[in-house]
């Protein structure tokens, strides 16, 4: 299995007490300016890793909700090999690029600059990809894992996330609601004790609905937890501008650095939130 910077470093927090936190973030959204001070002070606050799009057509699963959905048509507004993007690229502390299957439609057709694939410690893929055990055969001549993904909601694991887990790596990116932006409401936990059973080697980082600090302290009460994925709330704090997006993003981190609490129940809802389907 590849091991990556990725792993150890979400591995490192645990070891300290804290989770990890991931953002995903969109290169000039909501303006180049703001995308180029967003990348900067998320590194400089202690964000652990940053997941960005490769995309180049504008086209996504269901599951991307309209926030990202919004971000991604306008990004699609400068060429992928513009100098920008680049730039932008390179302000990111440790990387994961998701994947969207315009950028990657077979195991050998790679449509996007080599450059984005290469600087990531890992490949998200959307959900439901034919021939997943195909691309991560090519993926590992990359030297790359495939990210694990995993659906929080339901009690056990499925057959592809079994394979998923056999042939992934990185982390385990864990769904807590059916599309991006949604606030989970009910997370079963105990599916986590399969994972750690299949592949020990693998931190769970949850994702889908996560929005405010008292979010993050009550996943990080939970052992099951070793990190976080924001996206949706991220994109919207950096739209209401740079200030108020560094207030909400320092409370993040903060929340997530504490020590750890006794683990919580098995199944909870999270604070601060509502259910939306």
């Amino acid at each position: 299995m590849i091991r990556t910077t990725l792993t150890d470093v979400i591995a490192g927090r645990n070891r300290r007490g804290q989770i990890a936190i991931g953002l995903y973030l969109v290169p000039g959204f909501p303006t180049w300016p703001v995308s180029l001070h967003a990348a900067t002070k998320a590194a400089r606050l202690g964000v652990d890793f940053i997941e960005f799009p490769a995309i180049n057509q504008p086209t996504w699963s269901a599951r991307t909700g309209t926030v990202i959905a919004h971000a991604l048509t306008q990004a699609l507004r400068t060429p992928a090999d513009d100098s920008r993007w680049t730039t932008w690229l390179a302000l990111l502390p440790i990387r994961v690029a998701v994947v969207y299957r315009s950028a990657w439609p077979h195991p050998e057709e790679w449509c996007m600059p080599d450059s984005w694939r290469t600087g990531a410690s890992g490949l998200l893929l959307e959900p439901n990809v034919p021939d997943l055990a195909a691309y991560a055969d090519v993926a590992a001549t990359f030297g790359q894992p495939l990210i694990v993904t995993m659906d929080a909601t339901t009690a056990s694991l499925n057959d592809e996330e079994r394979l998923s887990l056999r042939t992934g790596g990185g982390f385990v990116y864990s769904a807590m609601a059916p599309h991006t932006g949604t606030t989970a409401c009910h997370v079963a936990f105990e599916k986590a004790s399969e994972v750690r059973t299949e592949r020990p080697d693998l931190p769970i980082c949850y994702a889908f609905g996560v929005r405010t600090a008292a979010q993050v302290v009550a996943l990080r009460r939970n052992p099951s937890c070793d990190g976080v994925i924001i996206g949706t709330a991220a994109l919207e704090q950096l739209q209401d501008g740079t200030a108020n997006f560094e207030r909400w993003l320092t409370r993040i981190v903060d929340a997530a650095r504490q020590p750890r609490y006794p683990a919580g129940p098995s199944v909870m809802r999270l604070a601060g939130g509502s259910c939306e389907h």
